[in-house]
């Protein structure tokens, strides 16, 4: 037996699919919460920037290939977090950076291997307004690690 629904009834369902449509268009555009990137708890000062929050207690963090920042994301938002990572630092005295990707290196274990069991670390050499020599950073985006701010930086904090 088929059910004749009153024509205000379906109206009403279509208006209310719309609008929920139309609320949850606005919401996305607009960034809300819910559609905002999860990168495992990192908090963000905005789309492009972590907040940092914590100096590394350790000298080498960063600096050496045998203990990288590890930031996470893989292949859908590692290159991202490691802008995000990059965009939170500043100089010593709270002065801009400015980054170049030089290549990748130093091949290691990892679960989260793109392909076989092993990643690559990102080279990155930083440069500021007062700094004789850059400073080489190693970066780990296959693998999650709370994240410190380097011996030698700052960061943002808005």
């Amino acid at each position: 037996m088929k059910k004749n629904f009153p024509v205000s009834f379906v109206l009403k369902k279509k208006y209310k699919l719309f609008f929920l449509s139309l609320l949850l268009l606005t919401c996305y555009l607009q960034g809300c919460a819910f559609f905002k990137p999860k990168s495992e708890g990192y908090v963000l000062l905005n789309q492009e920037t972590f907040l940092l929050k914590k100096k590394s207690k350790k000298s080498d963090y960063g600096y050496s290939a045998s203990n990288p920042i590890k930031v996470g994301g893989k292949d859908k938002e590692g290159v991202l977090n490691e802008k995000r990572f990059l965009n939170a630092l500043l100089s010593p005295s709270g002065k801009p950076i400015t980054y170049t990707r030089m290549g990748s290196c130093c091949p290691f274990p990892t679960p989260n291997a793109l392909f076989g069991k092993e990643g690559l670390l990102d080279i990155y050499e930083i440069r500021y307004q007062g700094l004789k020599k850059p400073i080489t950073l190693y970066l780990n985006f296959y693998d999650y690690e709370k994240l410190y701010i380097p011996k030698g930086f700052t960061s943002k904090k808005k």
